[in-house]
């Protein structure tokens, strides 16, 4: 069981850096220009994100659901199982 639930913590934190990351190149992609000292000594990152249809704080709150339903479907799987192990362990005991 507790293989299951080490398995399950890297995808939900992959996709949890991965919102982190998208949240932080949108944020880059519409900053503000800098100016000021050492605003001419940055080289410009050419950053080509798909256009969304729909504003960000829309777009992240969708992901976050999606994740959250995942994360929850995890806490499913993790009770089953545990179901599970209590039965098999009170058959042996029986036994």
């Amino acid at each position: 069981m507790a293989s299951v639930v080490q398995r399950a913590k890297g995808p939900a934190i992959a996709g949890g850096a991965a919102l982190v990351g998208l949240a932080g190149g949108l944020a880059l992609k519409n900053g503000k220009k800098r100016s000021g000292f050492g605003a001419g000594s940055r080289s410009k990152v050419n950053l080509s994100l798909p256009k969304p249809k729909g504003s960000t704080v829309k777009i992240l709150g969708g992901a976050a659901k999606e994740i959250a339903k995942g994360g929850y479907k995890i806490g499913q799987l993790t009770s089953e199982l545990q179901k599970v192990r209590k039965a098999v362990e009170a058959q042996d005991s029986g036994n």
